[in-house]
């Protein structure tokens, strides 16, 4: 493969990562910081807008208290590795 092809392919590569990723958020947001907001949300990559139910975010808080909220990130991001014999999901998370 040439260098010239190389770089196109990296670059086709860099693109369709973009595309695959534009629904993660910019900045994500503990659900303790989330419950404080009025309308639950985070900003996407794409800049949409992805929202929280707040009934949810109030059950998760009963589910694991005041201090796991303060380290629960949200949303949760799933890691799908491909590498293997098999599909491997995984959550890089303290708490999730």
């Amino acid at each position: 493969m040439s260098l010239e092809d190389e770089k196109l392919l990296e670059k086709y590569l860099r693109e369709e990562l973009r595309v695959v990723n534009k629904s993660l958020p910019v900045r994500r947001k503990s659900l303790k910081e989330l419950l404080k907001e009025e309308y639950p949300y985070v900003l996407t990559r794409d800049g949409g807008i992805h929202m929280f139910r707040r009934s949810e975010l109030r059950y998760a808080y009963e589910l694991l208290g005041d201090e796991l909220a303060a380290k629960l990130y949200l949303p949760i991001i799933l890691e799908v590795r491909t590498e293997f014999s098999e599909t491997v999901v995984s959550v890089s998370d303290e708490v999730a």
